[in-house]
């Protein structure tokens, strides 16, 4: 069976987080992995808010 790209582990991910903030469970939020010393998922979601303490 023939996989597309929104199967692909990047995308599974990045549509978890972007619907963990979209819910609310999280404010913002980044995931990374790594395999074998290269960057296979980075998924970010929400947004910077320099008015909030622990903001840029």
């Amino acid at each position: 069976m023939a996989k597309n790209a929104g199967d692909s582990p990047h995308s599974r991910v990045q549509e978890a987080v972007d619907r963990l903030v979209a819910d609310g469970g999280e404010a913002d939020l980044q995931v990374a992995v790594i395999h074998r010393g290269e960057l296979v998922v980075d998924g970010v979601s929400g947004l910077a808010d320099a008015g909030r303490p622990g903001g840029p």
